[in-house]
């Protein structure tokens, strides 16, 4: 017999499976829901390391990507185990020019 367990997943309602294996795969296919991480390192922060989370549809704006490296490097990275990456493939419409400004600052931002 599998065994099932109610839950609550942080972005959604609530669902009957395995514990972890559906969200497991819907984040593998889709990403990680926008917040959670930060939900997740509250919780688990002592446990795991985290990679990732700066959404790769942003890249091409390099506006818009550096505010969201401000947004999340910082809480991600505070007590040690934060990866900088994009959340995906980084799109091939990203300029290289975009690609240093955005090295520049994961450096800078990413120190501890």
């Amino acid at each position: 017999m599998l065994r099932t367990f109610k839950r609550q997943e942080i972005d959604r309602i609530p669902l009957y499976d395995s514990a972890w294996a559906g969200t497991k795969k819907r984040w593998y296919r889709e990403g990680m829901p926008a917040g959670v991480a930060f939900k997740l390192k509250a919780l688990y922060g002592d446990k795991l390391a985290f990679h990732g989370g700066i959404n790769a549809q942003l890249w091409d704006d390099v506006d818009l990507v550096k505010a969201e490296m401000e947004r999340i490097i910082p809480r991600l990275k505070e007590g040690g185990g934060y990866v900088f990456a994009s959340d995906h493939s980084i799109p091939n419409s990203v300029s290289f020019d975009n690609m240093k400004q955005i090295a520049a600052l994961a450096h800078k931002l990413g120190k501890y």
